[in-house]
């Protein structure tokens, strides 16, 4: 029973498609704190198209996208309202 292989399953790559559509639902947590703060969150697809290149990789997938979204939005968000450059009822509009 060792060392035994019962079946092999093999994982086609992603698609840009699939990778932006990854982007998307991560960006839910960012728009549903924004949202506690009565804030709104605007991603023009160029946003998007960057952070879906940014946090793909051959070799992990998607798994860096959580990372590249916290580092290149997250962080900056919150720099931002540490500063008051963002207030209540605002549109945050990313390009």
């Amino acid at each position: 029973f060792i060392n035994r292989i019962d079946e092999f399953i093999i994982f086609e790559p992603l698609r840009s498609d699939e990778i932006r559509h990854i982007v998307k639902l991560r960006l839910g947590g960012v728009v549903k704190r924004l949202a506690e703060r009565k804030m709104k969150l605007v991603m023009r697809d160029s946003a998007i198209d960057y952070l879906a290149t940014k946090g793909f990789d051959p070799v992990f997938g998607a798994r860096p996208v959580k990372r590249v979204i916290q580092r290149e939005l997250e962080t900056t968000l919150a720099r931002a309202l540490i500063r008051a450059e963002f207030a209540e009822g605002d549109t945050v509009l990313v390009t």
